[in-house]
């Protein structure tokens, strides 16, 4: 049995339509992990950012405690108001 031009150029758009579902599906779900990669990537940027904050505002301070370790020579030469800086800079950044 001969298949008719017109018969041909309908199984084609159906097959057609086929790919195109499947391509739209595929980039459907491309659509989806790609802004779920986003979200991840835009948390990370939080924490590392939150990270770095912490880390700026103890490096100061420790700083502060290694200059005074250094000059008291580790606080056998210590005043009182050095050991009560270093006191505070311990007590303020002390991780458990």
């Amino acid at each position: 049995m001969a298949t008719t031009p017109y018969r041909k150029l309908q199984e084609e758009k159906k097959t057609l339509e086929v790919i195109s579902k499947a391509h739209q599906k595929q980039n459907g779900d491309l659509q989806v992990e790609l802004t779920r990669t986003k979200s991840e990537l835009a948390d990370a940027k939080t924490v590392i950012n939150l990270l770095k904050d912490r880390i700026e505002t103890t490096e100061e301070p420790l700083r502060l405690l290694c200059r005074i370790l250094k000059v008291t020579s580790f606080f056998d030469n210590a005043r009182a108001t050095q050991m009560k800086q270093a006191r505070d800079i311990v007590d303020i950044n002390y991780v458990p």
